[in-house]
């Protein structure tokens, strides 16, 4: 009779052990928050989430875009990708569409010594580039 009693406990024990999840204390600061939820990892999500690829910009056979500094989208939904190490913008379509690439590396007219992120204002593209200030 004790070995029943023994073994019902320990059984017990390890269901209720099993059973309840342990309790998460939450940091004071945190829950003193305005606005803040939490949730069990147990419960089921409220939401999926699923993405879909509209477009996608970037290396084509073509073309490989280096280091990407900056990009930029116009009125008409054309976007520009700075490419710092070729000194290039990409442009490309909405769809992601290469239409052609402007720049290159240089000091001339149309060339960059440096390349940041490219503004579309008004209808007209401002690339801007790196800038050095030396005290001399």
């Amino acid at each position: 009779m004790k070995r029943v009693t023994l073994l019902s406990i320990i059984n017990a024990a390890i269901m209720i052990a099993c059973s309840s999840s342990p309790e998460v204390e939450i940091p004071e600061d945190i829950a003193e928050m305005e606005n803040v939820s939490t949730f069990s990892s147990i419960d089921p999500p409220l939401y999926n989430i699923d993405f879909e690829r509209v477009a996608s910009y970037g290396d084509t056979d073509d073309l490989i875009v280096g280091q990407m500094s900056g990009a930029g989208v116009g009125a008409d939904g054309r976007v520009y990708l700075a490419d710092a190490s070729e000194m290039l913008i990409h442009i490309y379509e909405p769809d992601g569409t290469h239409v052609q690439s402007i720049g290159g590396q240089g000091e001339g007219p149309g060339e960059f010594t440096g390349l940041n992120r490219p503004i579309i204002y008004e209808d007209h593209l401002y690339a801007a580039a790196n800038l050095s200030i030396f005290n001399g």
